[in-house]
């Protein structure tokens, strides 16, 4: 349970990382370092201004994911969503060259979509 949990919301926290760097980087680290070059001032103060709103905007995202991999979570716990065939985990639908299958979060077990289970 807890490697499946691991697995369902390290992306969307590492998204809510990367809208931390951005600030970071783009907000003050460039502007720190560069500030003595005249010809990138204007650029520097576009730099400062974006980095807050695009910050803002990734750090968004990964919210509205991270409640997003709740739901799923949520419908997975109600058995409202199909179910890993070895360890009952939660699984997604991916797409491959022979069709559609299920991949396990957990265990990483995979599964044709027309072997479900009714």
């Amino acid at each position: 349970m807890n490697k499946m949990i691991f697995a369902i919301f390290w992306p969307p926290l590492l998204l809510a990382l990367v809208s931390l760097l951005v600030t970071i980087i783009f907000g003050w680290l460039i502007p720190v370092f560069l500030q003595d070059i005249a010809f990138l001032e204007q650029m520097l103060d576009l730099s400062r201004l974006t980095s807050k709103p695009v910050a803002a905007g990734i750090l968004f995202l990964s919210i509205v994911w991270i409640f997003y991999q709740m739901h799923e979570l949520w419908q997975w716990q109600k058995g409202k969503r199909p179910t890993c065939h070895k360890c009952g985990g939660l699984v997604k639908e991916k797409q491959g060259k022979s069709g559609s299958y299920y991949q396990c979060y957990g265990c990483k077990s995979k599964r044709d979509v027309a072997n479900q289970p009714q």
